[in-house]
């Protein structure tokens, strides 16, 4: 299929991400539970976002613990009012995992962090 098909194709996530970094947190922080998805994707979407990806290996979720347990939500002028999301961002090709929690927390909020658990 052609980019910018709007053909459906089946597309499995793939593990870029140097698995002595995951190996290296899994042994500090514990295993966390893995889930694999299959999603069907228009091509014309898949195209795009690896456009997007550029140099991205993977991306993560993380969620930032504030003062009293409250967790950190964040929006962007483009989202629709009232719209907020968990934090999440790119790891680099050859980026620790642990590190790029930490950098994108600071690119993200400001704020030094450091990575508890995984969930």
């Amino acid at each position: 299929m052609k980019s910018g098909d709007s053909s459906k194709m089946d597309v499995k996530s793939q593990h870029e991400v140097d698995p002595s970094g995951i190996e290296a947190a899994i042994a500090r922080f514990g295993k966390p539970e893995e889930r694999d998805y299959c999603l069907s994707v228009r091509c014309d979407t898949y195209e795009e976002h690896r456009r997007k990806r550029g140099k991205r290996a993977a991306e993560v979720v993380f969620l930032v613990c504030r003062p009293g347990g409250k967790f950190l939500l964040h929006t962007k002028s483009f989202y629709p009012p009232g719209a907020y999301r968990v934090l999440t961002g790119g790891i680099e090709e050859g980026e620790d995992l642990v590190a790029a929690i930490c950098r994108e927390a600071r690119e993200e909020t400001g704020l030094e962090v450091s990575v508890e658990r995984f969930l």
